[in-house]
């Protein structure tokens, strides 16, 4: 009984020998297989670390290339943007208040753009500008007397870029009465501007339609398309003078005009420019056309339709001393006894 127990004693014995040998070598191989997972993980993970590194000093890279190139090829840009503004505006269509004085085309010459205000890119600011003589009308929106100094800059400048004598003004100001533009009032002397009041709109609009009429049928004659192109082929002075005419409407603003009116205005917005008709309006919506510049002006900044997204810095508006000297010594030139202005002035220029 004795040898029996102690024979299984043995058996159990070698078999928990053999069980822990076999559990010892399992064991080592799951910590052999462990430390080679850790490895593996550890290789993996300086690898992808190595790898990041090199990806973001690529990415770095890249980018510093980017902004490099976008940099200097936005500073040649703009460097050729402010040559072209040299070129397309010069002289008193763009120069800065403190540095504007009138320049005379030559004869026959030809509308330009205007300055508004300025456009920063980067490090480099450029004029705003903005068509209207042969080009456009302009609409604009926004706070009363941002708008109102922006439309006598545009005046000012187109008057200073032209012939004494080559543009004319009607000014439409019911609620200030002409208070508004009353610094260009001393022109009137000389013809070249007049100031229609509350109840003329009707009669301006039919007279400047009846203008557009006449440029058709004995100026341009089927033999042009437009007073520019006539202007282009002559090396005479302008056949008939810029009409700009300063519409500033009051609060109702569109509801002010008849639907005769307003049919008038649609026509001269679509007829006007080829003949030499510019509109320049405050508080009214004119009718859709490729001819239409609209500004919209947010306090001291603006968006318009030729410079898109970019925002304008306005220009503060001119002194209105400047203005009315300006106005001054300009009917005072026609006025001499020496000067021929180069247009009869009458009723259906005036």
């Amino acid at each position: 009984m004795g040898s029996h127990r102690n024979a299984l004693v043995a058996v159990v014995r070698h078999e928990l020998a053999e069980a822990r040998g076999t559990a010892r070598a399992v064991l080592a191989a799951a910590e052999s297989a462990r430390g080679q997972a850790q490895q593996r993980r550890r290789l993996v993970r300086d690898a992808y670390a190595t790898c990041l590194n090199q990806l973001t000093e690529a990415r770095d890279a890249a980018r510093f290339e980017v902004l490099r190139r976008f940099r200097a090829e936005a500073a040649q840009l703009a460097c050729t943007a402010a040559a072209l503004a040299d070129r397309s505006a010069s002289g008193a269509a763009s120069a800065p208040w403190r540095m504007w004085a009138p320049t005379e085309p030559g004869a026959g010459g030809h509308g330009g753009l205007l300055r508004v205000g300025t456009v920063a890119f980067e490090s480099v600011t450029v004029p705003a500008l903005v068509p209207l003589l042969d080009a456009a009308h302009v609409q604009l929106d926004g706070e009363r007397t941002a708008v109102d100094g922006v439309i006598s800059g545009l005046l000012l400048r187109a008057l200073g870029s032209t012939r004494p004598g080559d543009l004319r003004l009607t000014v439409y100001d019911p609620e200030a009465l002409g208070g508004t533009l009353a610094a260009f009032a001393p022109l009137e002397n000389a013809g070249l501007v007049s100031f229609v009041g509350p109840g003329g709109v009707g009669a301006m609009l039919d007279e400047l339609v009846e203008h557009i009429c006449r440029v058709n049928e004995t100026v341009l004659a089927g033999g042009y398309v437009s007073m520019t192109e006539l202007t282009s082929a002559s090396t005479g002075p302008r056949p008939e003078p810029w009409r700009v005419v300063v519409l500033l409407a009051g609060p109702a603003g569109a509801a002010e005009l008849t639907s005769a009116q307003r049919s008038q205005l649609d026509r001269i917005v679509r007829t006007g420019v080829a003949s030499g008709v510019h509109l320049v309006v405050r508080g009214l919506d004119l009718v859709p056309h490729p001819t239409v510049e609209r500004i919209t002006v947010h306090d001291r900044t603006a968006t318009c339709d030729t410079t898109g997204a970019l925002p304008v810095r306005l220009d503060p508006g001119p002194p209105a001393e400047r203005v009315a000297g300006f106005c001054r010594s300009m009917a005072e030139r026609l006025c001499a006894p020496e000067v021929i202005i180069p247009y009869e002035v009458n009723s259906d220029h005036t």
